[in-house]
């Protein structure tokens, strides 16, 4: 996806001067396979605008499932990353559900009030 992505545009005022490649996302990595969706590495603010792009590629299908278990490391964009994900999986027409949240991510989605919007959380 171009950079015309809405979320890229919604997380623009967050990077400043920084634009998405795969060098951004070093360490973290989406394995698909099964209809089951495995993310590894850190979910930070330098890893999430190229992560939005490139799930709305793979997230295909009537159900997503999510396995979070191999996040190492997580701040609060990763939960502005977690809505993106849902709200994109709703405005067309599938269900998303998240597996495997680690303490730190149920810590910070508590923290933010948004554990009911996120499925699975």
């Amino acid at each position: 996806m171009g950079s015309s992505s809405p979320y890229r545009t919604k997380l623009a005022h967050l990077l400043p001067g920084r634009r998405s490649s795969n060098s951004a996302t070093a360490g973290a990595a989406i394995d698909s396979s099964g209809g089951r969706h495995r993310i590894d590495g850190p979910l930070t603010l330098a890893t999430v605008t190229s992560l939005l792009d490139e799930v709305r590629e793979r997230f295909q299908g009537p159900e997503i499932r999510v396995d979070l278990s191999g996040v190492t490391q997580a701040d609060s964009a990763a939960v502005g990353m977690l809505l993106a994900w849902v709200r994109d999986a709703s405005a067309r027409g599938r269900r998303i559900r998240f597996e495997n949240l680690n303490e730190n991510l149920r810590s910070l989605i508590a923290l933010y009030g948004v554990g009911e919007l996120i499925p699975g959380a």
